[in-house]
């Protein structure tokens, strides 16, 4: 349901169903695919509602589940979060070392669309750095 709401651009009606699966993430002990799943949604969904201190939260709790039970979707997919997010934050080297790995995994995965929309978000991290002033 959250995923849902969030994918039709209504955070705030996607933050009390991805809060309440995170919450079940105690009765889910041995399913971690599903809650490192439940836990990108929730990242997802903070993101869209511009949380984004939160939302790295999540990501990096996502990312170290998924990365721990071997799910490579929820892998890439928590690499990407946290880059599309260092962006937003302008934390340009924090969003291109992220983005670059999402791609280098989209790729192995065949997930081509993805990895096209990550490769567009490392193109505008590269611009932003290159356009910062050089420090002295």
């Amino acid at each position: 349901m959250a995923w849902n709401y969030l994918q039709q651009s209504a955070p705030e009606r996607a933050l009390p169903y991805s809060r309440a699966a995170v919450n079940l993430i105690t009765s889910l002990i041995g399913k971690d695919v599903l809650v490192a799943a439940y836990l990108h949604t929730y990242a997802a969904v903070l993101e869209q509602l511009g949380r984004l201190g939160e939302a790295l939260v999540s990501y990096r709790q996502a990312l170290g589940v998924a990365e721990a039970c071997g799910s490579r979707r929820s892998t890439v997919a928590s690499y990407h979060g946290l880059g599309a997010t260092y962006l937003r934050l302008g934390a340009f080297d924090e969003a291109e070392l992220n983005l670059r790995i999402a791609i280098d995994l989209y790729g192995m995965l065949g997930q081509t669309a993805e990895a096209a929309q990550a490769s567009q978000q490392l193109e505008e991290a590269r611009e932003e750095t290159r356009s910062r002033p050089a420090s002295r």
